[in-house]
Protein backbone atom coordinates (compact mmCIF):
# COMPACT_ATOMS: atom_id res chain seq x y z
CA UNK A 1 0.00 0.00 0.00
CA UNK A 2 0.79 3.47 -1.06
CA UNK A 3 1.60 6.02 1.52
CA UNK A 4 -0.64 8.07 -0.38
CA UNK A 5 -3.52 5.19 -0.18
CA UNK A 6 -2.25 4.83 3.54
CA UNK A 7 -3.04 8.56 4.56
CA UNK A 8 -6.27 8.65 2.18
CA UNK A 9 -7.52 5.77 4.35
CA UNK A 10 -6.22 6.95 7.44
CA UNK A 11 -8.39 10.28 7.45
CA UNK A 12 -11.30 8.39 5.83
CA UNK A 13 -11.28 6.26 8.89
CA UNK A 14 -11.07 8.98 11.45
CA UNK A 15 -13.94 11.16 9.27
CA UNK A 16 -15.97 8.49 9.98
CA UNK A 17 -15.22 8.04 13.76
CA UNK A 18 -15.60 11.46 14.00
CA UNK A 19 -19.07 11.64 12.35
CA UNK A 20 -20.34 8.46 14.78
CA UNK A 21 -19.50 10.55 17.51
CA UNK A 22 -21.12 13.98 16.73
CA UNK A 23 -24.13 12.95 14.69
CA UNK A 24 -25.95 10.69 17.97
CA UNK A 25 -24.98 13.44 20.69
CA UNK A 26 -26.13 16.03 18.10
CA UNK A 27 -29.59 14.08 17.25
CA UNK A 28 -29.85 13.62 20.96
CA UNK A 29 -29.30 17.14 21.89
CA UNK A 30 -31.68 18.86 19.10
CA UNK A 31 -34.14 16.44 20.55
CA UNK A 32 -34.29 17.11 24.35
CA UNK A 33 -33.73 21.25 24.03
CA UNK A 34 -34.99 21.49 20.28
CA UNK A 35 -38.79 22.90 21.04
CA UNK A 36 -37.41 24.80 24.25
CA UNK A 37 -35.01 26.97 22.05
CA UNK A 38 -36.90 27.03 18.99
CA UNK A 39 -37.55 31.03 20.08
CA UNK A 40 -34.36 31.94 20.71
CA UNK A 41 -32.34 33.63 18.10
CA UNK A 42 -30.22 31.55 15.77
CA UNK A 43 -26.57 32.50 17.24
CA UNK A 44 -27.92 31.64 20.63
CA UNK A 45 -29.27 28.09 19.69
CA UNK A 46 -26.27 27.69 17.93
CA UNK A 47 -24.29 28.46 21.04
CA UNK A 48 -26.21 26.65 23.16
CA UNK A 49 -26.12 23.48 21.21
CA UNK A 50 -22.49 23.29 21.45
CA UNK A 51 -22.08 24.23 24.88
CA UNK A 52 -23.57 21.24 25.61
CA UNK A 53 -22.57 19.06 22.66
CA UNK A 54 -18.50 19.58 22.51
CA UNK A 55 -18.33 18.34 26.03
CA UNK A 56 -20.16 15.20 25.39
CA UNK A 57 -18.48 14.39 21.83
CA UNK A 58 -15.51 15.33 23.51
CA UNK A 59 -15.50 13.66 26.64
CA UNK A 60 -17.99 10.49 26.25
CA UNK A 61 -18.81 10.05 22.43
CA UNK A 62 -15.28 10.21 20.50
CA UNK A 63 -13.62 8.22 22.98
CA UNK A 64 -16.51 5.24 23.01
CA UNK A 65 -16.14 5.14 19.22
CA UNK A 66 -12.45 5.02 19.40
CA UNK A 67 -12.69 1.85 21.86
CA UNK A 68 -15.19 0.46 19.38
CA UNK A 69 -13.17 0.89 16.66
CA UNK A 70 -9.54 -0.62 18.38
CA UNK A 71 -11.69 -3.77 19.51
CA UNK A 72 -12.36 -4.04 15.93
CA UNK A 73 -9.38 -3.59 14.69
CA UNK A 74 -7.47 -5.82 17.20
CA UNK A 75 -9.98 -8.76 16.51
CA UNK A 76 -9.53 -8.36 12.67
CA UNK A 77 -6.32 -7.83 12.59
CA UNK A 78 -5.53 -9.69 15.71
CA UNK A 79 -3.86 -6.70 17.45
CA UNK A 80 -1.55 -5.15 14.83
CA UNK A 81 -2.77 -2.77 13.07
CA UNK A 82 -0.43 -2.61 10.54
CA UNK A 83 -1.59 -6.35 9.52
CA UNK A 84 -4.01 -4.96 6.75
CA UNK A 85 -0.67 -3.32 5.34
CA UNK A 86 1.38 -6.30 5.80
CA UNK A 87 -0.96 -8.55 4.14
CA UNK A 88 -0.58 -6.41 1.12
CA UNK A 89 3.14 -6.52 1.05
CA UNK A 90 2.94 -10.38 1.21
CA UNK A 91 0.55 -10.58 -1.91
CA UNK A 92 2.32 -8.86 -3.67
CA UNK A 93 5.49 -10.40 -2.84
CA UNK A 94 3.84 -13.99 -3.83
CA UNK A 95 2.69 -12.62 -7.19
CA UNK A 96 6.31 -11.43 -7.89
CA UNK A 97 7.84 -14.71 -7.11
CA UNK A 98 5.02 -16.58 -9.27
CA UNK A 99 6.15 -14.46 -11.98
CA UNK A 100 9.73 -14.68 -11.47
CA UNK A 101 8.98 -18.63 -11.93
Amino acid sequence: MTRLRQVILERLKTTVMVWFAVYPSVLLIIWLVGNRTQDWPMPLRVLGATLLIVPIVTNISQPAVRTIVGKIEKALCGGNREAGSNLVRLGRSLKSRRIQR
